[in-house]
């Protein structure tokens, strides 16, 4: 794993490192500033997918949910993530998979009330697919129904019960905020970036209006407190 520093600089200098294993890079970058906003400056290493320096996947790649069940399958063991034996490890691993993906590709059962959703059984499934014992600086983020939702809470903040929305995507494409294409809703980094800053802004509402967002920022936040996440 490369880095931009090594373990002999001074301690307190040095960003957290954290890797994303996401399903696309739009939840990546809007994942990435949510974490910035708890741990402050972080080297950012996108495990999976690949990414250029612009956020975008990298020709030849693969992304969506079947390549983060993939990533983590694959993975005999995460220690070496963390205490590699050469040079600096992961501070924080953050994986994520956004709900309404897991429901379409049969992984979890659509919930009969969403609005009481808790996201517990489909960490469990991610876990499952984890090698154990899993380290404790793993973080799972599970967006309800996508990141979306957490971006227009951002952008619309009278609209409610939005973790509830069966597609968020398609109404920020109906609101003009991005492009709709043959397929679906056309999802641009450049844009995806803007989204980030806002909800990095009105996160205080976010976590209200989306209580998965709000449960996301509270394990990043009891990280931080964890004696021995910081680089001492």
């Amino acid at each position: 794993m490369s880095r931009r520093y090594s373990k002999g600089r001074p301690a307190r200098s040095e960003p957290k490192v954290v890797g994303f294993v996401c399903e696309g890079s739009t939840d990546l970058v809007v994942l990435r500033r949510m974490v910035e906003e708890v741990f402050g400056e972080i080297d950012a290493l996108p495990l999976q997918p690949n990414l250029d320096e612009l956020d975008r996947q990298v020709p030849g790649t693969k992304s969506g949910w079947s390549e983060v069940r993939a990533w983590c399958e694959r993975e005999g063991s995460l220690e070496e993530y963390f205490t590699p034996d050469i040079g600096d490890g992961l501070d924080l691993l953050v994986i994520a998979l956004d709900l309404d993906i897991a429901v379409k590709a049969g992984v979890q059962k659509s919930p009969d009330n969403l609005e009481a959703y808790d996201a517990k059984a489909l960490c469990d499934v991610i876990k499952s697919w984890l090698p154990s014992p899993l380290p404790g600086r793993v973080v799972i983020a599970i967006p309800v129904m996508s990141t979306e939702a957490w971006v227009l809470a951002a952008l619309f903040p009278r609209m409610d019960k939005l973790e509830s929305e069966p597609d968020p995507a398609r109404i920020l494409a109906a609101k003009k905020r991005i492009a709709m294409g043959k397929t679906g809703p056309w999802k641009r980094s450049q844009d995806y970036r803007k989204f980030a800053e806002a909800v990095v802004r009105k996160i205080k509402h976010v976590r209200e209006a989306c209580p998965e967002a709000g449960r996301f920022m509270a394990k990043l936040e009891n990280m931080r407190a964890v004696p021995g996440t910081d680089r001492e």
